[in-house]
């Protein structure tokens, strides 16, 4: 008796069907959230580069060790 194997291609793509769904999902209901929003802008306002974002991020992320 042959076992037959799982396509592994044909489940990859089901899963990656479903994982886009559940990221539009997210994002749609993110773009609902006013908060989140403005949350956004206000870190993003003052950068103009990558560069500035990275700092920023490590800015951010150095504050958040603090809190732990």
């Amino acid at each position: 008796m042959k076992i037959k194997r799982p396509n592994i291609n044909q489940q990859s793509t089901k899963n990656h069907k479903e994982n886009n769904r559940q990221l539009a999902h997210v994002m749609s209901s993110r773009d609902r959230t006013k908060d989140n929003g403005d949350f956004v802008d206000s870190w993003t306002k003052d950068v103009t580069t990558l560069q500035q974002l990275g700092e920023k991020r490590q800015h951010w992320i150095k504050g958040y060790d603090n809190i732990l």
